[in-house]
């Protein structure tokens, strides 16, 4: 057997390994890409994002402490239309301003005061949108 027959076989399975990696590293990608969402989107059916990365937009409602109750609008808007949020930079949200959102739906050990048992954990800080 020759050297260049003994070596085509691993030659060929390296290039096999070029050809798939990156078609499998292109489905992880988009596996870990946030998901655009409405809040009312997300409110109406949390359970179905749970640990998944969201991207929304709102408007803040009420704050206390480092968690804040955002809106998609900032009027005419009932408690159980509001997406609680925590985490990295919910203590600066001003109230009525709106952002631009990142994080992960959680489940949450209490009840929070509209009604849900689901916060957005923030992966980023809030992003203020302007007029």
């Amino acid at each position: 057997m020759s050297r260049s027959h003994s070596t085509a076989l691993p030659a060929a399975l390296a290039c096999a390994f070029c050809l798939a990696a990156p078609a499998a590293m292109a489905s992880t990608a988009s596996a870990h890409r946030p998901i655009d969402l409405p809040i009312k989107s997300i409110v109406h059916d949390p359970a179905h994002y749970l640990g998944d990365t969201l991207v929304t937009q709102g408007y803040v409602i009420d704050r206390f402490g480092n968690t804040a109750q955002m809106g998609g609008t900032n009027q005419g808007i009932t408690a159980t239309d509001t997406l609680v949020v925590h985490g990295r930079g919910a203590q600066h949200l001003n109230y009525f301003d709106r952002f631009r959102l990142e994080g992960v739906l959680e489940h949450s050990a209490s009840t929070h005061s509209n009604g849900s048992h689901y916060e957005l954990q923030l992966t980023h800080p809030p992003v203020p949108i302007r007029p």
